[in-house]
C-alpha cells in the first residue's frame, strides 16, 4: 500500500485517516509516540514518528521484542 508522507507520523497520519479502525492501534493516545509493544522501521531501520520517509522508502509495523 502506498501512503503519502514526508515523516514516520505523517505516514501514520494517513494510514489513520484511510483505516480510521487503526486509530488508537499504533499510536499512544497523545499520539506522540508508538504504543507500547510495536515498533516501526523505515528502510529496515528502527524509528520513531519524526523519521522522514523518503517516496520510495518501506515502512514496517513490528511487534517490539525484549530478551534477555
Amino acid at each position: 500500500m502506498t501512503v503519502p508522507g514526508r515523516t514516520l507520523r505523517e505516514v501514520v497520519e494517513a494510514l489513520e485517516a484511510l483505516h480510521p479502525d487503526l486509530k488508537g492501534w499504533l499510536r499512544e493516545p497523545d499520539g506522540e509516540r508508538l504504543r507500547p509493544g510495536l515498533a516501526a522501521a523505515v528502510d529496515n531501520v528502527l524509528s520513531g514518528l519524526q523519521q522522514p520517509v523518503a517516496e520510495a522508502s518501506e515502512v514496517q509495523f513490528l511487534p517490539a521484542l525484549r530478551g534477555g
